[in-house]
């Protein structure tokens, strides 16, 4: 039995920026403004997760430079979590992005952030800390973002 509901991803398009602006407000205290999808539908690489019946299930946006690939966003929407979808939907773009001759996927996650697990059990390799990157919701404090990469193709 297929352990996700993830199918495949298709390339994300203005008529998605209100599903994503809604999965983006209730998932996170900091949401991306409508403006910076535009910029990245505009600018980088924007999908959108989907199940065999073409519903959709979440997002990841990706900005690239020479060899490398940044994930900037990955987002479940939250009646879709819990069921494996950003697992294969990263090894879905793992074999995207090494098709298209990347080197090295990378990211940056909260030092809190549960999918941290996720990525480190992927093959993710933590690469150093951005110290008081995040802001936080209950305090002047900041929380420290955790650098990792996931190595797609040796050089």
């Amino acid at each position: 039995m297929y352990d996700s509901l993830f199918s495949y991803f298709r390339h994300m398009d203005e008529a998605d920026l209100d599903w994503v602006q809604g999965v983006e407000k209730v998932s996170y205290p900091f949401p991306w403004s409508r403006k910076g999808f535009m910029q990245i539908l505009d600018y980088g690489f924007s999908f959108v997760l989907c199940d065999q019946h073409h519903q959709r299930l979440g997002y990841a946006c990706f900005l690239t430079v020479v060899d490398e690939v940044q994930l900037l966003n990955l987002c479940v929407s939250p009646d879709s979590r819990n069921q494996k979808v950003a697992q294969h939907a990263l090894l879905a773009f793992q074999k995207y992005f090494q098709t298209a001759n990347f080197r090295v996927m990378q990211l940056e996650v909260r030092a809190s952030n549960p999918a941290k697990q996720l990525y480190e059990n992927l093959g993710f390799k933590k690469d150093g800390l951005r110290k008081g990157y995040y802001p936080l919701t209950d305090s002047a404090d900041r929380e420290d973002a955790v650098l990792m990469s996931w190595v797609l193709n040796k050089s």
